[in-house]
């Protein structure tokens, strides 16, 4: 029996971390078309229009905390799932939404008398009826990643997403104006809600029957997701107050390249691991050397990305967005690193909810709002822009190093977070020197720059990370997981000699 039920989580974390690998690819993919489609309304838009735009999702963003129920999350790890269970979160969801979409209606006057742009008004009215169309979606998404049906899944997010770029750049192109990412998200929207119930059909019962079950994990995931916001936005809100809309339009982009660039990529392992981590639970060892792995392999992905930002972000600026945005170049090089931290902070949030910790991680993100947010008021009063990103991306750091200590004393985690985050962090900061320095001829195109900087900081990084955990005797652990799970193929190209 014993030997079964090793066998049965060996499948089950091996189906994880294909499903993560499959899930970054694919995500990788779709962000493509997301750079894409940053890179052409870069040039059709200005910051003045970025800056609005901006400015309204920020406002979006705090009301659409109202309908944060945790649906997926509770679809996702509930033990026993019935049919009650989701037409009762979906209800839920449905009500706090249509109050989300009414009270950013109502608000928006004041917040346009506030931050004094007469634009804003009908943006935000016109942009109160996203939460109300995503709300009638079907479970879709969630009840296919509880059956770790990762492929379907990928197809449902990555249609999503080729609808609203495709749909932003051609409305651009038409109108060039901000109106072109009003529109773009609410056909995405509406095509998100289509496909959604086409790809799993789902007829909705309006009922609150097991509100008393879920309630309590819907308050906790409730204010865990306003403490997520405030905490991951509060340098925005910081700069805002203080800068005009054209400036924060630089700032913002800044952000939101970092959030394509560096976030995108490390949140699927977070969609991917819940599931699987939700079957562990009934084995805390298992589940304990799980959550190390998923962590450390986290950081590998975020350390190599993030170093990699730092040393090419005038490069970087330069070809996706153009001339007219190289002083969002220092931004981006600033927040990459609180970025990343913060995303890896949302994966840890996977292993806290199945150690049924979501308290304890409704408390730490709570902490690192009230934090984040003196912080970076205190900088920006004080030094400006520049200070509060820097504070912004220290916090974050911190922040995440008391977490995961945390964290891994509460599960008895055997490994530390040196030994787990050593390797990687050594590995980006040499490779980071190294491309800073890489004798690249000043005359070449900007692409072949990029991609020598990239390419060579890339095999650099993967030799000297093999490198170091060759010396430890190919110790299990983040390295070891992600490499066996690597397709067969491709470990022949990278032939290690490992014992099973």
């Amino acid at each position: 029996m014993s030997a079964e039920n090793n066998t049965g989580h060996s499948d089950l974390g091996a189906k994880a971390f294909t499903g993560a690998a499959l899930m970054v690819a694919t995500r990788f993919s779709i962000r493509l078309l997301g750079l894409i489609s940053v890179t052409v309304l870069a040039r059709l838009l200005s910051p003045d229009d970025f800056g609005l735009f901006g400015t309204a999702a920020l406002a979006l963003g705090f009301f659409l905390l109202l309908k944060e129920v945790g649906f997926g999350e509770a679809v996702i790890k509930e033990k026993e799932l019935t049919k009650a269970d989701i037409d009762t979160l979906w209800t839920m969801r449905l009500i706090l939404s249509a109050i989300t979409g009414l009270a950013l209606f109502l608000a928006a006057p004041f917040i346009t008398a506030f931050l004094k742009d007469p634009r804003v008004e009908l943006v935000l009215q016109v942009m109160a009826l996203l939460p109300v169309i995503d709300a009638l979606a079907s479970p879709a998404s969630s009840l296919l990643l509880r059956e770790l049906r990762y492929g379907t899944d990928f197809l449902l997010k990555s249609g999503n997403k080729i609808v609203r770029v495709v749909a932003v750049i051609v409305v651009a192109f038409m109108i060039k104006s901000y109106w072109a990412l009003v529109f773009g998200a609410l056909l995405s929207s509406i095509f998100g809600v289509i496909i959604s119930h086409i790809v799993r059909p789902y007829r909705p019962r309006l009922t609150l029957e097991k509100l008393d079950k879920h309630r309590g994990f819907a308050i906790w995931t409730y204010l865990r997701s306003v403490a997520l916001y405030v905490a991951s936005t509060s340098d925005e809100f910081v700069v805002r107050s203080s800068a005009n809309t054209a400036f924060f339009g630089l700032y913002h982009i800044s952000r939101d390249l970092a959030r394509v660039l560096i976030a995108d990529l490390i949140a699927p392992v977070r969609e991917a691991m819940l599931p699987a981590l939700a079957k562990m639970q009934d084995d805390p060892k298992r589940h304990a050397e799980a959550v190390s792995n998923i962590f450390g392999a986290s950081v590998i992905v975020g350390a190599a990305i993030t170093f990699g930002i730092v040393v090419t972000a005038p490069e970087l600026v330069l070809l996706l967005l153009g001339d007219q945005w190289t002083a969002a170049a220092p931004y981006l090089s600033l927040l990459a690193i609180g970025c990343a931290c913060n995303a890896i902070g949302e994966v840890n949030q996977s292993s806290f909810i199945t150690a049924g910790l979501q308290k304890k991680s409704a408390a730490s993100w709570a902490l690192r709002s009230v934090t984040y947010s003196a912080g970076c008021i205190f900088a920006g009063l004080l030094y400006g822009p520049e200070a509060v990103a820097i504070t912004f991306s220290s916090l974050s750091l911190l922040s995440l190093t008391i977490e995961t200590h945390y964290m891994f004393r509460a599960l008895k985690v055997e490994t530390s977070i040196i030994g787990v985050t050593f390797r990687p962090l050594v590995s980006a900061a040499l490779m980071a020197v190294a491309v800073y320095f890489l004798p690249v001829p000043g005359h070449w195109p900007l692409l072949f720059i990029l991609l020598a900087k990239i390419s060579s900081g890339g095999i650099l990084y993967g030799l000297l990370l093999v490198g170091q955990w060759k010396l430890s005797g190919y110790k299990r652990g983040p390295e070891y997981t992600l490499y066996k799970n690597l397709p067969k193929k491709l470990r022949k190209l990278i032939p290690l000699q490992i014992a099973e």
